[in-house]
């Protein structure tokens, strides 16, 4: 319709006829003043010319929106925010969304202008499997630059013909192992492990499938496992991580072992050796010519095995342990009682033993009371009757009146069945009875029994040259041998330095005394003595020099005792086997160590080979058998007869052949077979062997008939190189290049008290228990023991179990050096941008050293930080280049860094003084101060260093040089450093003014004087009068006790599934499983043949009574209830949401959020809620 005009007041004039325009203008204007007066607001005109405006809500009058709310929006409240005509425009998408979140938003969108949120409590309802399971499926492939082509493509199999959809593809790192992972979905067939991957028909690069986890054989099932465990995957020598699987079946299993950490010691580190045995064998009627005072089969001692069926297959083991079946009965002294599991000491003469006590039973039946006790680790042959045994602890004593010394136990570290005989014989040692002696012998010391040689010599005093008459030096001694020079007034013995001829040598010092027909003696026989008593001694034999032999004179190299031998026997003794234990694979790992000390310990040994894989010490010349023939018309040997090639003087291996006979005993030479080309020291010839033909109990065989010719050939002469000894540290070091420090190769360690064990095998098949050692060498090697320490001046109380300290002054050698290192100025123009190459003239650096870069203030290298570590790589005698880290400068292929700039003329390179190196100041003809380095000041740059020094004095007069280092810095200032050397000990018992003390360190012995010890918890204080070692204590690093036993087990487990094949896992390889609290373990072995899977798990929690799925309440928790998230009060729109869009048979509950925001750098939101019912 047309629009009607607002204002009609303008048309009056209009509406007269004309005559009103001449004489009746006032009438006109009044009456259009009228109807503009009408149209004025408020006034009847301007209200009826809009009506038509007014039924439009977006132009009607305020007063009659009231009339649009209640004819509309009946029930609907008005906020002051409102857009009321907005409201009203909009009611009737309101009235359409009724039902559902729309209108509710819809609603306080309109009337309060507030954006809300709609919670059903329903969604959180639990509902049994309601939840979506998902198992993740992937393949481990192998690195491949099309890779990232593969993903979001179908992928097929080349061999299995299976095919996936690649929706991503990961890089995963286990250690230094990479492994490209493509995850898939809609595999219907298993990929293969080794089959490549098509994507399209581009052939080149493509990826090969390595292969998941996909299954496990069980190998040692553990024990106490249930079915449904899930255990942790872990490799033991490979790379595989975070696999996963659940035990599916167990069994009940004997001859498992369990391990129990008794005493832990100390002086180990967290990979001491753990020593378990292979075999335990039980003995009966040992046989010994052992002196008592020597320890029977020690630790690591040899032992020959007898096989009676086959006298070939007679076996060495090592010795682990060795013990008596531990009954000793005696007669109590004084009214203590010995305490289980005590340790004892027992003492017969000069000799002793401890060991531990396992039982003890008591006979009062008799006056005094008779004790018998059953005993641990303890060796039969120091205990005997007349012995006096006394536990440590409880102070208790007998006199043993009896002790069984026929039967005993050894562990072994080899596997021996099939023997009943054990042998023990060291050729390297003799026993020797002696008389006359004259002076006094020392342990260790060389002695040498000596044998008249040809002719007489002639010396003079202070001259070394030695004229012969009738003499034959050159085949009677050899350079560097011993020559002695005797008659009735004087004897002299000197070391040879040459021999001319046969008349004429010369030794290494000049004679005291002038001889003229002078007897001449050689060395027949040598050793070092191991043990003596006033009758006996224990030696070991060079056999180089031959043997020991009787009415000889020995005498001491460095004593110069004397005395004859009377008798030579061997070391030996034998036993019968009476029962061979079977078990293997047991062990545990150390877990925790406690009361630490940091350590250096040394890693090269003389006993090892150098970088060439030379023997140090091996300057022998050996041969080694290469055929044996036979002659002679042969008859009546039998099958299990074997030849025996030996030298029973010199320090050999014996050679062993089988043969083969024919129907009347007969074979040939094609009928012998040599078994063991065995090794012979310093043989020149054939003729120095013995060939016996033996029988299968060891005895001559009954065949007549052979001459039998060895054939023996040089197999080694190793020398070390004069010119470079092969350290593995600083290969080219030798006798006159490089000091102890600088080629010998140091750990730090913490050793410490072992505080718990993790068993990783219990092994399987055991029927005895094993014996368990263990043992770190390099400290044990040190013999330190635990202390006897006798205290006075105390104050206060010390308290058993608590640790003591003690601090000691270490001297006045340690120096405090400030120093200004000296760097290497790099030009700009030596360094190349396009190499990476920085050169500079015989820089003497090697691949590995560190270097300290210093732009010195200027402009550095670009792709270098000033101040930083970086690692050489060496390209040359006059160039080198940098890594980042030292593994990158090592590499096979090493990664130099990107250098793009080339920063400043003054820019320097500073080395890196090392820890422990060897320092000195040289004046430029000689060094006047030699030091070790200690400790060093400044990491970034050393400012200082803390030198031990050991010779000369340090000044600020010239500068002092890293031997292996080669960092060179001027001194500025020198001090002495006061340092303290710190022993710590816990004491274990007190007796009186006595301590017994277990050691807890081995840089610092405790020292008697003025040095005051320290209670830790006691806080007492006393000063030191004795320090004794505790003689009847083990050595540190050997003196850790675990207790094994042999169980049966429940839950072992027979059958694993694999719910996570984590990854990197390689094919066959061992892997531990182990429980989720690790309490528990086992052993498999990984079967890879197919994709991998991850451990299963729903994509909700919808299914699942947790922290936000709930169980059904009838009220909140309902499928229909609602909760409206506002900032409102309920009470303020409950009314209006039920009268409005309020659903019938719905709930309606109200949360008050209170959200701040706060814009500073960032934006932190806070969020309060709080739900009402309606």
């Amino acid at each position: 319709m047309d629009k009607i005009q607002t204002t009609i007041s303008n048309l009056i004039e209009n509406q007269f006829p004309s005559i009103y325009k001449e004489e009746g203008q006032n009438l006109i204007a009044f009456i259009q003043a009228y109807y503009e007066w009408m149209e004025s607001e408020d006034n009847p005109l301007y209200h009826s010319r809009r009506l038509i405006d007014y039924s439009d809500i977006d132009t009607t009058l305020e007063e009659f929106i009231i009339h649009f709310k209640e004819t509309y929006l009946a029930g609907v409240q008005f906020d002051t925010l409102s857009d009321k005509r907005l409201t009203v425009k909009k009611i009737l998408d309101l009235y359409r969304s009724k039902g559902n979140d729309r209108a509710l938003k819809l609603l306080f969108r309109l009337v309060f202008k507030e954006d809300i949120d709609i919670y059903y409590p329903g969604d959180d309802i639990i509902k049994p499997s309601d939840g979506i399971w998902n198992i993740p499926v992937y393949l481990e492939v192998t690195h491949s630059p099309r890779n990232n082509e593969y993903v979001g493509k179908t992928v097929t199999g080349l061999v299995s013909g299976a095919t996936a959809f690649v929706d991503r593809l990961i890089r995963r790192k286990s250690d230094v192992v990479y492994r490209d992972i493509f995850y898939i979905t809609g595999n219907k067939k298993d990929f293969v492990t080794g089959e490549s991957l098509r994507v399209d028909d581009n052939s080149d690069n493509r990826p090969v499938v390595i292969g998941s986890l996909s299954s496990l054989i069980v190998d040692e099932g553990g024990a106490n496992f249930a079915v449904g465990d899930i255990v942790n995957l872990s490799s033991i020598d490979g790379f595989g991580r975070n696999g996963k699987a659940r035990v599916d079946e167990i069994k009940q299993v004997t001859g498992i072992v369990d391990f129990k950490l008794k005493d832990g010691g100390w002086g180990y580190t967290s990979d001491s050796d753990i020593l378990i045995s292979e075999t335990v064998l039980t003995l009966a009627n040992v046989q010994s010519t052992f002196p008592t005072y020597v320890e029977f089969l020690p630790k690591f001692s040899t032992v020959v095995l007898n096989n009676p069926a086959n006298n070939a297959a007679n076996v060495t083991a090592n010795v682990f342990a060795f013990s008596t079946t531990p009954i000793v009965v005696g007669t109590q002294v004084g009214a203590a009682s010995f305490l289980k599991n005590e340790m004892f000491v027992s003492t017969y003469g000069t000799a002793s033993v401890n060991g531990y006590i396992q039982f003890v039973n008591k006979d009062t039946t008799t006056t005094p009371p008779t004790i018998t006790l059953n005993l641990s680790n303890v060796f039969n042959s120091f205990i005997k009757p007349g012995s006096i045994l006394v536990g440590q602890t409880s102070g208790a004593q007998i006199n043993v009146t009896s002790f069984n010394t026929d039967v005993g136990v050894i562990d072994l570290s080899d596997d021996t069945t099939n023997h009943t005989k054990l042998y023990l014989k060291n050729n390297d040692e003799r026993l020797l009875s002696i008389d006359t002696v004259s002076g006094d012998f020392t342990y260790g010391e060389q002695i040498r029994q000596w044998s008249a040689a040809s002719g007489t010599a002639a010396t003079t005093a202070a001259c070394t040259d030695v004229t012969g008459t009738t003499t034959s030096f050159t085949t009677q001694f050899i350079a560097d041998d011993y020559i002695r020079i005797a008659n009735s007034i004087a004897s002299e013995v000197r070391q040879i330095a040459s021999i001319t001829n046969t008349t004429f040598l010369t030794v290494t010092t000049p004679f005291s005394n002038t001889f003229s027909g002078a007897g001449v003696y050689y060395t027949s026989g040598r050793g070092n003595i191991l043990d003596f008593s006033s009758n006996t001694m224990l030696t070991t034999v060079d056999h180089e020099y031959g043997d020991f032999v009787t009415n000889k004179i020995i005498i001491g190299a460095n004593s110069e005792a004397s005395a004859n031998v009377t008798a030579v026997a061997n070391v030996e003794a034998n036993a019968t086997i009476t029962n061979i234990s079977t078990g293997i694979d047991a062990n545990f790992v150390i877990k925790n160590l406690s009361n630490t000390e940091t350590v250096f310990l040394a890693t090269d040994y003389i006993s090892d080979n150098n970088a060439n894989d030379v023997p140090y010490v091996n300057t022998e010349r050996r041969n080694r058998l290469v055929d044996l023939t036979v002659t002679g018309s042969t008859s009546g040997y039998s099958n299990t007869d074997y030849i025996v090639i030996s030298n029973t003087t010199l320090h050999t291996i014996n050679a062993q052949a089988t043969l083969s006979t024919n129907g009347t005993g007969g074979f040939t030479n094609l009928d012998i077979v040599i078994a063991n080309t065995g090794s012979f020291y310093r043989l020149t010839g054939n003729t120095d062997v013995v060939i016996a033909v033996k029988n299968s109990s060891g005895g001559s065989s009954s065949g007549t008939g052979a001459t039998l010719v060895a054939n023996l050939q040089l197999d080694q002469v190793v020398y070390l190189n004069d010119l470079a000894y092969g350290f593995p540290k600083k290969p080219d070091a030798n006798a006159t290049y490089g000091t102890l420090v600088d080629v010998l190769n140091f750990e730090i360690k913490q050793l410490g008290a072992i505080e718990s064990i993790r068993i990783t095998n219990q092994g399987k098949n055991y029927n005895d228990n094993p014996y368990v050692d263990i043992l770190e060498s390099r400290v044990a090697n040190r013999r330190k023991q635990d202390y006897v320490l006798t205290v006075g001046n105390l104050t206060g109380a010390f308290a058993t179990g608590e640790k003591i300290t003690q601090d000691v002054p270490l001297g006045t050698d340690y120096k405090l050096l400030t120093i200004n290192t000296v760097g290497i100025v790099v030009q700009t123009a030596n360094v190349n941008t396009t190499t990476d190459v920085i050169t500079y003239t015989s820089h003497n650096l090697t691949t590995g050293v560190p270097l300290l870069y210093s732009a010195e203030s200027g402009t550095p290298i670009t792709g270098l930080t000033d101040l930083t570590k970086y690692y050489v790589i060496k390209t040359g005698t006059n160039t080198f280049k940098l890594a980042n880290t030292y593994h990158n400068s090592i590499n096979a292929t090493p990664a130099p860094i990107n250098l793009t700039g080339t920063g400043n003329n003054g820019q320097k390179f500073y080395r890196y003084f090392s820890y422990g190196e060897a320092v000195y100041q040289n004046n430029g003809v000689s060094n006047t101060a030699v030091g070790v380095v200690i400790d060093i000041g400044d990491p970034t740059i050393a400012n200082t260093l803390l030198v031990k020094k050991t010779s000369g004095n340090f000044t600020t007069s010239y500068n002092v040089h890293g031997v292996s280092s080669l960092a060179n810095a001027a001194v500025t200032d020198v001090a002495t450093e006061v340092q303290y050397g710190h022993a710590i000990g816990r004491i274990q018992s007190i007796s009186g003014s006595t301590l017994y003390v277990r050691r807890l360190s081995i840089n610092q012995d405790f020292e008697a004087g003025a040095n005051t010890i320290v209670g830790e918890l006691s806080a007492a204080t006393g000063n030191i009068t004795k320090v004794s070692a505790n003689l009847f204590s083990l050595y540190s690093g050997d003196n850790a006790n675990v207790q094994s036993n042999v169980v049966t087990a429940n839950g072992t487990v027979s059958v694993l599934s694999v719910v996570d094949s984590g990854f990197a896992y390689a094919n066959s390889e061992l892997v531990n499983f182990e429980s989720q609290d690790g309490t528990k373990i086992g052993t498999a072995r990984a079967v890879l043949e197919r994709q991998g899977i991850g451990e299963g798990y729903y994509m909700s929690t919808r299914g699942f009574l947790d922290s936000n799925k709930y169980i059904q309440d009838g009220t909140y928790y309902q499928e229909f209830s609602y909760e409206i998230e506002s900032t409102l009060s309920l009470s303020k729109y409950a009314k209006m949401v039920k009268d409005v869009v309020h659903v019938a048979g719905t709930k309606m509950f109200g949360a008050i959020v209170r959200k701040s925001m706060i814009e500073n750098a960032v934006n932190v939101e806070s969020e309060i809620t709080i739900t009402q019912d309606v």
